[in-house]
């Protein structure tokens, strides 16, 4: 099947290296190079399937016990990409890869992405992921968790794996909690591209309100609030 896909080929099969065993689960993974970089492929068949963490936020119609009644394969960047997994050309193209692959592979119904705990239906995952990468809005619902904090303020969950930061609305921006929602979903999509410690000082929202941004490194967070 991964001969079909474009830009993609299996740069590592260990299944064909001297010695391997048809009964060993060691070799039940495949090495994927796409664009020139390489992706490990696990839990295929006929070993295990990989163990899925438990999910934090649904998206669509997904829901924690479908997955735990699923059975999982996992992409996972290659060691040498450990420096660059958090960069957007890393992403990008393992998302690709991904979305591809959602399409592509029979019996496909869920996606997790770990990083925020996000699972998502398969054809959700494959339509917004195929939209940012055609030049379309980043895709934070799907991507990245929000939730309510203790004192009722709305923060990202996953956010950090691209800035090192989260993303928290002051309590102006979040008393409504559906608006606070689409905000936090326009921030993030201006956030991801902008490499800290570039943080922009304000964001002028199309049809919204202008956005001063703080960070705050001791405590891990970008503060919004109104300009």
């Amino acid at each position: 099947m991964l001969h079909k896909f474009d830009r993609t080929s299996v740069s590592f099969d260990p299944s064909r290296e001297a010695g391997a065993s048809a009964e060993s689960n060691d070799d039940q993974w495949l090495e994927v190079l796409r664009d020139g970089l390489t992706f490990d492929l696990l839990g295929l068949t006929p070993g295990p399937g990989v163990n899925a963490p438990e999910p934090r936020h649904s998206f669509g119609s997904s829901t924690v016990s479908d997955v735990n009644a699923l059975e999982a394969i996992g992409f996972f960047p290659g060691p040498h990409l450990a420096e660059g997994v958090h960069t957007l050309p890393v992403v990008r193209t393992m998302l690709s890869l991904g979305a591809q692959f959602a399409s592509a592979l029979e019996g496909v119904r869920q996606i997790i992405w770990t990083p925020a705990g996000c699972v998502l239906q398969a054809n959700l995952f494959e339509r917004l992921v195929t939209g940012w990468l055609d030049g379309g809005a980043f895709p934070a619902p799907g991507l990245i968790g929000l939730e309510l904090s203790d004192d009722n303020l709305l923060k990202t969950d996953g956010l950090a794996f691209f800035l090192q930061r989260e993303l928290v609305l002051e309590r102006q921006f979040s008393t409504d909690t559906v608006a606070a929602s689409r905000l936090a979903s326009r921030l993030i999509h201006e956030l991801v591209g902008a490499a800290m410690p570039d943080l922009p000082e304000v964001i002028e929202v199309s049809a919204g309100p202008t956005v001063a941004l703080v960070d705050d490194p001791e405590q891990g967070v970008i503060v919004a609030r109104p300009a």
